[in-house]
């Protein structure tokens, strides 16, 4: 790409004409801060910078919104995404900070919801057992 098209993609970035979410952005963006590094292009550095900040926070945002779903009941919390998508959170946000307290708030959410739907489950197994006549091994041992 050309430094042209290379300034627009990144003012484009910071002004919310492209997505700061894509997958390839964090490596795009890490490539264009080495080549414009070793020309010490002082302009398109901060860009760069400007634009990674975007992204920053966009992730945030999403993070955010993720969490909240899942504490104002909106969110699926037994989702099989729901724990992977969490977990990385506790090393990315310092102990401490706000996005760190929602995302415990979550992480009560979903150990409630889990403890809930185990129970659950096992309530149902018992359930079939009972009904199978598994429950009581004197059962069929009637005089």
């Amino acid at each position: 790409m050309s430094h042209a098209s290379d300034a627009s993609f990144l003012r484009s970035l910071i002004l919310g004409g492209a997505d700061p979410l894509a997958s390839d952005l964090p490596g795009r963006l890490a490539v264009l801060a080495v080549q414009y590094r070793a020309f010490l292009d002082g302009g398109m550095l901060d860009l760069i910078r400007r634009a990674e900040v975007a992204r920053a926070r966009a992730d945030e945002a999403a993070d955010r919104a993720f969490l909240n779903g899942l504490t104002d009941g909106t969110g699926d919390l037994l989702s099989e995404d729901t724990f992977p998508r969490m977990e990385p959170m506790f090393a990315k946000y310092s102990e401490g900070s706000e996005m760190f307290a929602l995302l415990e708030k979550a992480a009560a959410a979903f150990g409630e919801a889990v403890t809930e739907y185990a129970a659950w489950v096992q309530a149902g197994l018992a359930i079939d057992e009972a009904r199978l006549g598994r429950g009581n091994e004197w059962s069929d041992h009637e005089d």
